[in-house]
């Protein structure tokens, strides 16, 4: 029986070496072509690579390939040359070509295009451009090329320069190292130097380092003389890139690198996908390129993280669990392929493969024990393994059962926990705990006495002294798939799909994020508290470390190990992580193991700053001819510093990229748009930012980007300016509003026209009715009861024989007819206050003489006033003087006396028509008793009150008639009537 399990072991005797982790760039991701010449960076942090078919740039996401549409002499890319300014320049076998900011300037060897040369390496030395070619030594100068060959006739093919601090250049080629002073070429004396074919050379302060085919790597000190040539594996070396820290070398077979601590060698067998290397590079991120002959480009992920699978001993690329015993010995189970025991010794290790003896070839647990015994759970039981024999005992033929989880709390006890529930080992017996419950179990943790149980229906918790009773924890969900606890008494709890949890000493249960952009991490398959007291996560988003402040437990970092940094696959196995003797971490992945050196960590995620540049911008989300607008461009990049655009270009996208190649999809950004916001944006991905219908004004577009450690790049910045629209300018509103008074002037002066016009019609209407009243006045001044009347009384005083008087009456009478003639030829009626004062007087004398005594009159002209020079309207006073004769003085019983009294008041003049006749009042009762016709006295009345509203509105002066009222005494018997008429006058001021 023993000779039978004996020969069930698989030994091998293969090698169980480290495998480094490589990041493949081929066609399939936008190279050009696959053979890549050379590599190099520009000052903006951008790779540049050259094919046999084109050239390429490269943001650590995206590959842009240019050729000879482009502007570049030819397609197939021979070298490429970071000048101090940072400016690319190309070398292809019919010319060379800068990248500028327009594109490529280019220059040809000839205008034949049979000319070519093959450049091997290219330089600036004294400010010259100098091409290392199979002929010899190519000058650029003043835009020609000059081949300079003497000196070097012994020399063979140049194939390096190198420029010592501007004063030596250093010329390697196929028969030894040469040096060049414009006049003669000339070998530089050193024995061991003059014959080595030499590959490549670069300096490194006072040391040139020189690359040869077949004798490895020379370190030759310029100052002292002194040569140094470490051992390497391989002595054919093509290529070298070289770094204050590092030389990294290529050759046909994988790339060296050696450091100050040590050399190696990446090749296929420790994880190179290709060893036929071409050419290397070193970014400023420290990051290592390698340049395949048929593979496109290579970059080494680190050396923090290594993978294992079955070509370096695996029984299968599926492990799902790791342990270790005390001997060093590791013990890795798989899914499919049973048990691969792990033996270091040294740099290498052996390993043997168990699987045809085990009772499952499936594997979900392997764990040591205290005798050095490691205990194999699968799907169908457990398995013991010592010395690296099974061996058989009644606790592995009691459990037959999936097992997923072994738990040795002491030599005598023991937990496993699987597919049919919990299992208690005491010594050899074994008990199944809470059959009830029908657990499926998928891991077991010993917790300050306390199991807890992890299953697919939650979280359960029994005390080691009372096996019997358990306590349920409830969870936002019950799928949990593994549990850790902390130094502080915390349980970390992994679930299904919901993510981690911390549950509390006091019982509180908080959520923690990993990752709130990946719900795959959220799928927590392992959970590890590692020696220094860190929480190591496995999720289907690759690894996690959780790293606390020590002196304050709450602060923490969160590290991510993803592909970047080295993992072969995100896609963890549950429960498969684990911490060995030299705490490293180990990780079982779906295609492989991976172990992780946290002592890297500084190296690993020490991320330069983001080079962030902008890559262009576009006009409702097209790219447009910058050169179209007023633009200011970067010299260097092409790309406008200040752009100004009209109003209706304002739906505005702006391209952006901060380049950092070791981690590029971990760069984030912030911008925002000054003069519209002033708060930066949420941190976001994507390297674009689009803004619509911008409104006119000025701004300034600022953006700045973030690697994954936090550190903020340095702020970009656009300025924008977008033109009013035409009728939001100054000129066109300054116009519109001037436009608009001269509209509204018109309006105003139409409006004035048609206002005057129609007040000169109103004018011309009221004088054609003053004209029709003073005729109407003129004519009650002489109706036809004062004519007849004074005609009688001329006749009466002719029979009496009393000429005197006849010719006296005849006189006045004559004269009133002549003034009021005059008076009605006057314009609009205006005469002077003297001619309309004689001629009332003229008429007073008149009734005076032919009532013949009846009564007496006044006038009262103040001596202040001048009469000549005072102008009011004709026969204004008549009516009212005519009115005291007829209806005050005539019907009294004795003589009667009428006054007008005419005096300045302020500025008018007033004109006082008093009586002491009847009085006003009585008169009328008198009047309305009668029933008798006097229309031609209340006609007058009319007359005069109409002219002189008329004249209120032809000339807007004050007029005004008060009365006629009665004058009364105290007693109220009547003393006469009294008329006031005011005229408005000017410049009638007494003195």
């Amino acid at each position: 029986m023993r000779f039978l399990v004996l020969v069930s072991f698989i030994y091998t005797a293969q090698v169980f070496a480290q495998r480094f982790n490589f990041v493949n760039y081929s066609l399939e991701e936008g190279l050009p072509q696959s053979q890549v010449s050379d590599i190099c960076q520009d000052r903006y942090g951008y790779l540049w690579i050259g094919t046999e078919t084109g050239l390429s740039r490269f943001d650590g996401i995206n590959f842009t390939s240019f050729s000879t549409e482009d502007g570049l002499p030819d397609n197939e890319i021979d070298k490429l040359y970071t000048d101090e300014s940072g400016n690319i320049w190309i070398a292809t076998p019919k010319g060379i070509s800068k990248k500028t900011a327009e594109g490529f300037t280019s220059w040809f060897f000839s205008d034949s295009a049979n000319v070519e040369y093959r450049v091997n390496d290219l330089i600036f030395f004294q400010d010259q451009l100098y091409l290392a070619c199979d002929e010899g030594l190519l000058l650029f100068q003043a835009d020609t090329f000059k081949l300079i060959t003497q000196g070097f006739e012994q020399a063979g093919q140049l194939r390096a320069l190198a420029n010592e601090n501007d004063s030596i250049l250093y010329c390697g080629s196929k028969n030894g190292l040469y040096t060049f002073d414009e006049i003669e070429g000339k070998t530089l004396h050193h024995a061991i130097l003059d014959s080595i074919n030499i590959s490549d050379i670069e300096f490194r302060e006072d040391e040139l380092i020189i690359a040869t085919y077949g004798k490895g790597v020379y370190f030759f000190n310029t100052k002292t003389q002194e040569i140094n040539s470490p051992k390497l594996p391989l002595n054919r070396i093509r290529n070298i890139c070289v770094t204050s820290g590092s030389v990294l070398c290529a050759t046909k077979n994988g790339a060296i690198e050696l450091t100050q601590d040590a050399i190696y060698h990446y090749n296929i067998g420790n994880g190179l996908i290709f060893e036929n290397i071409r050419s290397v590079f070193i970014d400023r991120e420290s990051n290592l390129w390698l340049g395949t002959d048929g593979k496109g480009l290579l970059k080494l992920t680190g050396k923090s993280v290594l993978s294992y699978t079955r070509t370096d001993g695996l029984s299968s690329d599926a492990v799902m669990s790791i342990s270790q015993d005390r001997e060093g010995k590791f013990y890795f189970g798989t899914y499919d392929a049973g048990v691969t025991i792990w033996t270091p010794t040294g740099d290498s290790a052996s390993a043997i493969q168990i699987n045809t003896e085990l009772k499952n070839s499936t594997i979900w647990i392997t764990q040591t024990d205290h005798h050095n015994r490691c205990w194999v759970g699968s799907s169908s039981g457990i398995d013991l393994i010592e010395n690296g024999k099974i061996i058989e005992n009644k606790i592995t033929q009691q459990i037959s059962s999936k097992v997923r989880s072994i738990l040795h709390v002491h030599d005598s006890l023991t937990f496993v926990g699987g597919s049919a529930g919990v299992y208690c080992i005491k010594e050899e017996n074994v008990k199944n705990l809470f059959p009830d419950l029908k657990l499926d179990v998928n891991k077991l943790l010993l917790h300050h006495e306390k199991i807890y149980i992890a299953s697919t229906t939650g979280l359960f918790i029994f005390d080691l002294s009372d096996e019997s009773n358990y306590e349920f924890i409830s969870l936002p969900e019950n799928n949990v798939k593994t549990i850790t606890s902390d130094s502080q008494g915390n349980i970390w709890i992994g679930t299904n799909s919901s993510g981690l949890f911390v549950l509390l000493p006091t019982g509180k249960i908080l959520p923690f994020e990993l990752d709130a952009n990946d719900t795959k991490s959220r799928t927590v398959l392992g959970l590890l508290l590692s020696t220094n007291q860190n929480i190591w996560v496995s999720t289907l988003n690759g690894v996690y470390q959780i790293v606390f402040d020590q002196e304050t437990s709450s602060a923490f970092k969160i590290f991510h190990f993803g592909r970047p940094e080295g993992l072969i696959t995100l896609e963890c196995n549950q429960n498969a992580i684990y911490e060995d003797h030299h705490h490293f971490i180990w990780v079982g992945t779906s295609e492989g193991l991976v172990r992780i050196n946290p002592s890297q960590n500084d190296e690993l995620f020490h991320f330069r700053r983001p080079e962030l540049v902008f890559t262009g911008m576009r006009l409702f989300m097209e790219k447009f001819d910058y050169n179209q607008y007023k633009t200011t461009l970067d010299e260097r990049s092409g790309i406008p510093t200040t752009i100004t655009l009209p109003y209706n270009k304002n739906h505005l996208t702006f391209d952006f990229i901060g380049i950092n190649l070791k981690d590029p999809k971990g760069v984030k950004y912030q911008y925002r748009l000054l003069g519209a916001e002033e708060d930066w944006s949420p941190v976001t991905s994507n390297n674009y930012a689009t803004y619509s219908f911008i409104a006119h004004g000025e701004y300034d577009f600022e953006v700045r980007a973030t690697n994954a450690s936090g550190e903020w790049s340095e702020i970009n910045r656009m300025h924008v300016i977008i033109t009013a629209p035409f009728w939001k300018t100054w000129w066109f509103i300054s116009l519109s509003i001037l436009c608009g008074l001269i509209i509204l002037l018109a309006i105003y002066n139409a409006r004035i026209r048609s206002i005057e016009q129609r007040q000169e019609n109103e004018k011309l209407g009221i004088k054609n009715r003053l004209l029709f009243l003073e005729q109407q006045s003129l004519n009650a001044s002489m109706n036809r009861h004062f004519i007849f009347n004074s005609l009688n009384s001329i006749q009466y005083f002719i029979n009496s024989s009393n000429k005197l008087a006849a010719n006296k009456y005849l006189t006045s009478f004559a004269k009133l007819i002549r003034k009021n003639l005059d008076s009605s030829q006057a314009d609009n009626f205006i005469v002077t206050l003297k001619e309309e004062i004689e001629r009332i007087e003229l008429y007073l004398s008149l009734e005076k003489m032919r009532f013949e005594g009846k009564f007496e009159y006044e006038i009262d002209l103040e001596d202040e006033i001048d009469a000549e020079s005072i102008e009011i309207p004709s026969m204004i006073l008549q009516p009212f003087v005519e009115n005291s004769i007829i209806h005050g003085v005539l019907p009294i019983n004795r003589k009667g006396h009428i006054k007008l009294r005419i005096y300045l008041e302020f500025d008018s003049l007033v004109f006082e028509v008093t009586d002491d006749g009847i009085g006003i009042d009585n008169s009328l009762a008198q009047k309305k008793a009668r029933k008798s016709d006097d229309a031609h006295e209340s006609m007058g009345m009319e007359i005069t009150n109409r002219r002189i509203e008329l004249l209120r509105k032809l000339t807007g002066e004050n007029l005004m008639i008060i009365g006629p009222f009665q004058l009364n005494n105290e007693s109220g018997e009547c003393l006469g009537t009294k008329v006031i008429i005011k005229v408005h006058v000017d410049n009638q001021e007494k003195d």
